[in-house]
């Protein structure tokens, strides 16, 4: 996020420099004041992007690991009218899956923006629907 926002500043800067080379003195702070203008609005307008691509990520992460939750609540539920040996044996697994979705949720709510957000973005959607699939598993078996 931040990052983008760099590169995006340097690259008008350079425009900037470059349009300066070739004018008269009075022409040149114009133009270089008119492309700092238009280098804030275009930050301020990337920055309210990233904002609103943080924000709707971040909803949609909860949302999914509150989805995951009342699915595992729900095989728990049913876990207790199975029989002993099946229980035994889906109770390890649900167990597993329960820790994995807490520990989405530690991974969404303790990104500090330091690391790539395309990048924490890519790994935790595929972290996510690897899960997502693993609970609806277990679903499918318990139906059986």
């Amino acid at each position: 996020m931040n990052l983008f926002i760099q590169k995006s500043a340097i690259g008008i800067a350079i425009v900037a420099i470059a349009s300066i080379g070739c004018t008269s003195p009075t022409q040149k702070v114009e133009n270089a004041k008119s492309d700092l203008k238009e280098a804030k609005i275009e930050l301020s307008e990337s920055e309210r992007d990233s904002i609103t691509d943080y924000n709707n990520f971040m909803a949609d992460a909860n949302k999914s690991i509150a989805v995951n939750d009342r699915a595992i609540e729900t095989y728990k539920v049913d876990m207790q009218t199975s029989s002993t040996s099946l229980r035994t044996s889906n109770q390890k697994n649900i167990d597993n899956l329960a820790q994995r979705n807490i520990d989405m949720r530690k991974k969404i709510e303790s990104y500090n923006g330091r690391s790539d957000w395309d990048v924490f973005k890519k790994e935790f959607k595929y972290d996510m629907d690897k899960l997502s699939a693993a609970i609806k598993n277990v679903g499918i078996r318990n139906s059986k």
